[in-house]
């Protein structure tokens, strides 16, 4: 049976250096999101590092019976997690994790794949390391700036209107992708993605998310149901076996899931226009 780590020999928490910002949050008004957004002239993507790390919560995760065998098996079976946050390596290896923490439910996620917790871990590592590792791969915080670089479009500029010089405001809007999580499904074996999206532009904010359909809940996560101030856009993603997400022709399957929940988003907040 998997045995805590004592505190001394847990991974250190990740830190994130410079002002901490805080803010009362109001819950989500589709009407209230929608009003005031100037024409899109251009939409810039990128992602919010520190709400990235700030989904996991990280207390439950470092401090759970087996973590440091869960944080082998959160990083995609390799060095992404125990090593990178024992050892102070590469800060960007730490994104893999919040990635993993939705799936992993009391159990290591090779076990949950296995359906059968009791799996020796060696076997996991073997049969399921390069599936894993591709899908860190995949959900890498870069790897998603350029799919949503080529994808997040505006529609064209407004007509201006009769009157010279009258033609509606434009300004430059901002997405920022805030957690991409594969989340563990009722259905044994089964995860769908989950993505939280916050736009911006001068004077306007707004937050999205596209929940997984029956997601079971998960103490790695900060939020195991969507927070009271976003908003749901694109429906609910799909569960599917993991190993779908393993095959070769479905190897931008996770980029997939982001552009649907952020073109949703935006085609929400351009309804209003």
């Amino acid at each position: 049976a998997p045995v805590a780590d004592p505190p001394a020999a847990r991974p250190p928490l990740p830190a994130f250096p410079g002002p901490q910002r805080t803010a009362l949050a109001a819950p989500f008004s589709i009407a209230e999101a929608q009003r005031g957004w100037p024409a899109p002239a251009r939409i810039e993507p990128g992602t919010d590092r520190t709400a990235w790390q700030a989904a996991i919560n990280w207390e439950d995760f470092a401090s759970r019976a087996g973590s440091r065998g869960t944080f082998g098996v959160a990083g995609g079976i390799a060095s992404v997690g125990m090593q990178a946050g024992a050892s102070g390596g590469p800060y960007g290896a730490l994104f893999a994790l919040p990635f993993f923490a939705g799936a992993l439910g009391v159990a290591a996620l090779g076990g949950v794949v296995a359906g059968a917790e009791a799996i020796h871990r060696g076997q996991v590592q073997r049969d399921w390391r390069p599936c894993l590792e591709g899908l860190a791969a995949q959900a890498a915080p870069e790897a998603l700036e350029r799919h949503l670089a080529g994808t997040v479009t505006p529609p064209p500029p407004p007509a201006p209107s009769g009157r010279r010089g009258a033609a509606p405001p434009v300004a430059m809007w901002q997405v920022r992708l805030t957690r991409v999580v594969l989340r563990q499904c009722r259905e044994a074996g089964h995860y769908g993605v989950e993505v939280g999206t916050l736009w911006s532009a001068p004077g306007r904010e707004a937050r999205f998310v596209r929940p997984v359909a029956q997601a079971t809940p998960s103490p790695s996560l900060t939020w195991s149901q969507p927070a009271p101030w976003e908003g749901a856009a694109g429906g609910e993603a799909d569960c599917r076996p993991l190993a779908d997400y393993c095959r070769p022709e479905n190897a931008s399957l996770v980029a997939q899931e982001v552009m649907a929940a952020t073109t949703a988003a935006r085609d929400l907040l351009l309804q209003s226009r």
